[in-house]
């Protein structure tokens, strides 16, 4: 494993936000009133993009698009125009019902031509929509689902799917936000139909009421009660079930706020404490008489002994409370399964045990009396976790002296390295990070190193020391991106220069949206032969979930346009109006706006989980 490639990875994830902590924190640094000016022209302007991007997705041929856009334009929009973004969901759900006639006609050689299955695609875009709806209404998300329901569900509503029927009790469960009695109503009657699965469906209603209503929880977790036991009767199996539901009727009994500990009073109203004690009494009675004929010893074999172990430890604070007369007959029961645990196993318990603590001086003490091969693993972990800590030295030594596998050392010693530059970064301690940036083959992660000490200077006002940084950068990168490593250096550099110097910021971005064009117009040969991004009738399917390998590269065009939102308006539509595809320029209008306005998913939350494709390192 070289230090670039593994260095690669972990650079993506963490360079994403640097630029933009630091334009925020050099944005800080200006008065006030001028900080608050330039946000008022980002949003201003993100929404001049969004009118733009709705009056282009009118004109997509894809109903896939316009329905991923309009849905995630609508929800930007709410807060803000709610008509407006009632409008585009309804708009979205009409899309959608578009999207099922053409998918029910797609035959296999179809679906094997632009990548994916259209009815399975469908039922992705439909379900995310439906959510986004539910986030804001849960009336309108109701109203849409059944607007989108298939021809053979609206025939026979008992051909419905699972999904459908799970979400539909979902949306039925969020009514307790706005209607408990109403929810609570709902979830008896589901109980009363007598269906075996109904307990299960009816745990959410539980859940909302246990925050809205704990009155009307107390009355359905008696009833759930009744359910569960009734259906475990037939069973005899492991009480999972009322697991769940003791769960959730003692959280907020057995971990009351520290302040509501103090004053009786203060306490808000929780689930009667008599439901918890038979709900307690009832789990217990199941676990023990599970726990006969000797599986309590049979870990190997039988899960139950591990679901009781866990389940009988995980009660023990509930039984102390509500049935002290049963805790003897409970550890005893505890102190006879552990006896009879495989001595690994209890090994493998002890050491889980004293991680979870963070006692990593007794885990090191607990490998040295195991065989050799056994503690490498546990040597492995505790190094690891020196590293996380930023206790190189203890890393080293455990390194040097305990493992013995040559390639679990350089794995460590990647990790480690890793570590310092990042460590490095953060304190701004750059005569540290030249001699490890010297074993960087990649052009595109030493750019990223050099951009990221450009943030840390421009967030300190150091401007001039920026731009020296990023003009060594631009030199390690040629006008035309020869490979995908070196147009995501071009678009990292691209947003470097924003607050510095915005022209060659903008020379960036079009040199990159000339070079993506390209590339687009290639892809878009090889569809049917290599289908490199889905498309259709000529467009590209420029949905996340479609998987296609442009969708991250657009995003970071996206983040480098963000960062120039206050500089040139005008000029930023030029660069979007650049790109030759409608679509792409949707996508990117999109992008930039959920930048701005969608606070809840930074990007720094989507480059550490969202990634779609992994870029070949440029050596």
């Amino acid at each position: 494993m070289s230090f670039s490639r593994s260095y690669g990875s972990f650079l993506c994830r963490a360079l994403a936000g640097v630029l933009v902590c630091a334009q925020i924190s050099w944005a800080a640094q200006q008065p006030q009133d001028e900080a608050q000016k330039r946000q008022q022209v980002r949003e201003q302007n993100a929404l001049a993009l969004l009118d733009e991007l709705l009056t282009e997705t009118s004109s997509l041929r894809l109903p896939e698009n316009r329905v991923s856009f309009q849905a995630a334009a609508a929800t930007l929009l709410w807060k803000r125009d709610q008509a407006r973004a009632r409008r585009l969901y309804r708009e979205a759900t009409a899309g959608l019902m578009e999207m099922l006639s053409v998918a029910s006609a797609q035959t296999e050689d179809e679906a094997e031509e632009i990548g994916y299955p259209a009815r399975a695609f469908w039922e992705q875009l439909r379900f995310k929509l439906l959510s986004s709806v539910a986030e804001q209404d849960v009336k309108l998300a109701q109203e849409l689902l059944l607007a989108s329901r298939p021809p053979e569900a609206v025939a026979d509503p008992d051909a419905r799917d699972t999904r459908e029927k799970e979400f539909e009790l979902r949306l039925a469960a969020r009514l307790a936000d706005s209607d408990p009695l109403r929810a609570y109503q709902m979830a008896e009657e589901k109980l009363a139909g007598g269906a075996r699965d109904a307990a299960a469906e009816v745990m959410e209603f539980l859940q909302k009421l246990v925050e809205k209503d704990p009155a009307l929880a107390t009355r359905l977790a008696r009833s759930l009660l009744r359910k569960i036991q009734a259906d475990d009767s037939a069973t005899q199996g492991p009480p999972y079930l009322l697991s769940r539901l003791l769960t959730i009727i003692s959280a907020p009994a057995a971990n009351p706020p520290k302040d509501e500990q103090k004053d009786d009073k203060a306490k808000p109203a929780q689930i009667d404490e008599a439901v918890i004690r038979e709900t307690v009494e009832a789990m217990t009675a199941q676990l023990l008489a599970m726990l006969t004929g000797g599986r309590q010893n049979n870990f190997q074999r039988s899960e139950y002994a591990w679901f009781a172990l866990s389940e009988l430890q995980r009660l023990m604070p509930l039984a102390e409370k509500y049935l002290p007369a049963r805790v003897p007959a409970i550890r005893a029961r505890l102190a006879e399964m552990e006896k009879g645990m495989p001595p690994e196993m209890r090994s493998m318990r002890e050491m889980d045990a004293l991680f979870q603590k963070g006692d990593m001086d007794a885990v090191l003490a607990a490998a040295a009396k195991l065989p050799p091969d056994q503690g490498q693993f546990l040597y492995y972990r505790v190094a690891e976790d020196a590293i996380n800590k930023g206790d190189l030295d203890k890393a080293k030594r455990i390194m040097a002296e305990k493992l013995r596998e040559p390639a679990v050392r350089k794995q460590l010693e990647v990790h480690m390295e890793q570590r310092a530059m990042q460590a490095a970064l953060e304190k701004g301690r750059f005569d540290e990070v030249r001699p490890l940036m010297e074993r960087v083959r990649s052009t595109r992660e030493r750019v990223g190193i050099l951009t990221q000490m450009a943030g840390a200077e421009l967030s300190k006002g150091n401007k001039k020391a920026a731009q020296q940084l990023l003009d060594e950068a631009r030199n390690l990168i040629g006008s035309r991106a020869a490979n995908r490593a070196q147009l995501e250096a071009q678009l990292m550099l691209a947003g470097g220069y924003a607050e510095i110097d915005p022209t060659r910021s903008f020379e960036l971005l079009e040199a990159a949206t000339s070079r993506i064009n390209e590339l687009l117009t290639a892809a878009a040969g090889l569809g049917g032969f290599f289908p490199v991004s889905p498309s259709r009738e000529d467009e590209l399917v420029l949905v996340e979930e479609s998987g296609g390998v442009f969708t991250e590269l657009l995003h970071q065009h996206a983040d480098a346009v963000e960062a120039l939102l206050t500089a040139d308006f005008d000029h930023i539509k030029s660069v979007i109006a650049g790109f030759q595809r409608p679509e792409v320029r949707a996508f990117v209008r999109l992008a930039v706006v959920d930048n701005v306005l969608a606070h809840e998913r930074s990007k720094e939350a989507r480059a550490t989980g969202v990634a779609a494709v992994g870029g070949t390192p440029d050596h």
